[in-house]
């Protein structure tokens, strides 16, 4: 595959969630937010439909399906926003703190999420921001941990320290 032949299909590639983001569009539903989002990869629509289904119920929020996204709290948007970067199925998925606004529950539940979306396909790459060492060692092979934007270490989770103030870890075929 080439870039100049199918730039569309390079797209689906590469997915990211910010914490903290309101993305999305307020007037619309969860369902419809992210089915928008998944017309932006190309994805076709029978496939975005059953992704959509399929991921709100690993979250939990396929009760909220028909909710206007300005209704859900800061915890349920974040994890549609997570929904939002899984949708395409990405080989490279960038995170920031991805779970910034959620309650622990919820935080553990992502990050199963998460690790399973790796253990699934060994080939995926993610690349994660956080503050909390606990995401990096259950989800990173490598960690730099950078201070003032000067990087301070980079190893593996266990044998970083946790008192600097980001953490940029990695899972990626190439970090083994």
């Amino acid at each position: 595959m080439t870039w100049s032949k199918s730039p569309g299909q390079f797209g689906r590639l590469i997915n990211m969630v910010s914490g903290g983001e309101s993305s999305g569009y307020g007037m619309l539903t969860v369902r419809e937010n992210l089915w928008m989002f998944s017309q932006f990869y190309g994805l076709p629509s029978k496939q975005a439909n059953q992704r959509i289904e399929a991921l709100l119920k690993i979250v939990g929020l396929e009760d909220r399906i028909h909710t206007k996204s300005s209704d859900l709290s800061t915890g349920l948007r974040q994890k549609m926003n997570i929904v939002r970067g899984f949708l395409t199925d990405p080989q490279v998925l960038f995170l920031d703190e991805p779970t910034l606004g959620l309650d622990v529950g919820a935080s553990r539940d992502a990050r199963k999420l998460i690790r399973s979306w790796l253990d699934e396909d060994h080939t995926r790459t993610l690349l994660l921001t956080t503050h909390y060492m606990v995401e990096a060692d259950e989800l990173c092979d490598r960690v730099a941990i950078i201070n003032q934007g000067r990087v301070l270490a980079c190893d593996t989770p266990r044998r970083s320290s946790s008192n600097c103030s980001v953490t940029l870890c990695s899972r990626s075929p190439l970090a083994r």
